[in-house]
């Protein structure tokens, strides 16, 4: 009778659970399926077997949580990324997210307290390391788990040359700090290369992991368009991995989680410790990259009543602004002796003069780039492709998490906030500023002089920019559903990452 009574209470959460199971089932069978040879081995049954124990299991564990109403959307976030990220963090082998190899001789740099890279007889920008770090995390051999873990063995030696990261030297010192304080303790206890890299990794993680729990803790509103944005597989790619991605998405959500905290929350008065933490989330946003700088005008929607007085407001605002603009100064005539073409047929200066002279035909043109790839950028930032677009997914759960973030930017709100034009008015500008410099940086260093299409763009560079999407469709006369579908919707997120997991997994196994 329990049993009976059991499944009649939860079963819709039965169903949803049993829908989802078979469709990342069938997903998996096909990858199987796809050569006229079937490849259903029993190693292969086995690792579906698996897989499929371990979705049951993470379905029991959300179930418990939900059914505990002490647990907040803020503590499942933290144990699910936990686990999840965890599993990312395995399967996918060291070298194989975008531009890795870089990124970690960068941090490798940082870590031996070399904050600006040097420069070679060629004029390349790098430094003088051991020559077994790149081949440690060479993504062309690192295809399977066999090849990556037979490098375990591989040690920092003097075996040395100038091993040239011109794309990465460009990043300030503040990008790779997780990345590089994890490199720096590991080589107190090892001097394996490969544990190297994953104590680098584990820390930008860790990092990633904090700043995105206290974000969702702070943001007043939208915290189910959070947990979908946090849990896209494509951020959880670059969570994990030694790319500053990771630190500077979960930076632009925290800030604008923050500024909405101070706006809408119940606080008397700023204090100086609030001010310091606003600067100092501002200072690392704009150094990460800064065609995200615009962001940092986000602490101008906190309201003249939550400081001393109207001039207080704007002195503390105006410090906050000269020192990030100062500090980006600073960074850029120092990065600016590492500027280069990186495909042949581009020139930056002319590129620049082409630009001025013809901006409305620069206008077209991004209108056209847009306009010609808005489907690629949208499903490559829900997780269409992962790696170096080497693992490809179905379009099914990318489509239906883009739905789901154009269902909740208009549905996640709440009766305690509501936001006026001013604010989204001002999300607006800053998103559209944003996206020109994310544009007009890759047509300047990448796209040949006068090109009629901008290329070098990718969807996670707007992931950043998600978070405003909810501010500038909020509707304050819409009624507010308060049904509650946490449970439905953490299961959804597992079930995608599940897919993602198992496809990276499949490719890599030996």
């Amino acid at each position: 009778m329990k049993k009976i009574k059991f499944l009649m209470i939860n079963y819709k959460y039965l169903i949803f659970c049993c829908v989802f199971l078979c469709i990342n089932m069938l997903f998996s069978l096909n990858i199987f399926f796809l050569s006229d040879t079937i490849n259903l081995t029993i190693k292969n049954l086995i690792i579906l077997i698996i897989y499929l124990i371990l979705q049951i299991c993470l379905c029991i564990l959300i179930y418990l949580f939900y059914k505990n109403k002490k647990y907040s959307i803020e503590k499942v976030f933290l144990i699910l990324a936990i686990i999840i990220g965890a599993i990312y963090l395995l399967v996918i082998p060291v070298g194989r997210v975008p531009d890795e190899p870089s990124h970690f001789l960068r941090a490798y740099e940082i870590s031996e307290g070399h904050m600006v890279s040097e420069k070679d007889a060629n004029k390349s920008s790098g430094r003088v390391l051991s020559k077994h770090l790149y081949e440690v995390v060479d993504p062309l051999d690192n295809m399977n788990y066999c090849n990556l873990f037979s490098k375990i063995d591989q040690k920092v030696d003097n075996n040395t040359e100038f091993i040239t990261f011109p794309g990465s030297s460009l990043y300030s010192p503040i990008s790779y700090l997780p990345q590089s304080i994890g490199i720096f303790i590991s080589k107190i206890f090892t001097r394996s290369i490969l544990i190297q890299v994953y104590a680098g990794r584990i820390f930008n993680f860790i990092t990633w992991l904090i700043i995105m729990y206290f974000a969702l803790k702070f943001i007043p509103c939208f915290k189910r368009f959070f947990m979908v944005c946090a849990f896209l597989p494509m951020v959880m790619q670059e969570a994990i991995s030694l790319s500053p991605d990771g630190l500077t998405m979960s930076i632009s959500f925290l800030l604008l989680a923050y500024v909405l905290n101070l706006r809408y929350c119940k606080i008397s008065k700023i204090s100086s410790k609030q001010k310091l933490f606003l600067l100092a989330i501002t200072t690392i946003l704009s150094l990460c990259k800064i065609v995200y700088l615009p962001l940092c005008l986000l602490i101008f929607l906190i309201p003249e009543n939550k400081f001393n007085n109207k001039k207080d407001k704007y002195i503390t605002i105006g410090l906050m602004a000269l020192w990030v603009i100062i500090i980006n100064i600073i960074w850029l005539m120092i990065a600016s002796q590492y500027l280069i073409e990186f495909t042949s047929g581009v020139n930056s200066k002319d590129q620049v003069i082409y630009i001025l002279s013809n901006p409305i035909k620069y206008i077209l043109v991004m209108f056209n780039t847009f306009s010609s790839n808005i489907m690629d950028y949208a499903t490559q930032m829900a997780g269409k492709s992962l790696e170096w677009f080497s693992v490809n997914l179905s379009y099914f759960y990318p489509i239906i998490s883009l739905g789901l973030l154009a269902y909740l930017a208009y549905q996640d709100q709440t009766k305690e906030v509501k936001i006026d034009k001013v604010t989204k008015i001002l999300s607006l500008l800053i998103l559209i500023v944003c996206v020109i410099l994310i544009f007009t940086s890759l047509y300047v260093q990448w796209t040949k002089v006068g090109n009629i299409i901008i290329e070098g763009i990718q969807g996670r560079y707007f992931i950043p920019l998600l978070m405003l999407i909810p501010v500038i469709l909020y509707n304050n006369k819409r009624k507010i559903n308060q049904s509650d579908t946490n449970c439905y919707l953490t299961l959804y997120l597992i079930f995608f990452n599940a897919y993602a997991i198992f496809n990276l997994f499949y490719v890599h196994i030996c």
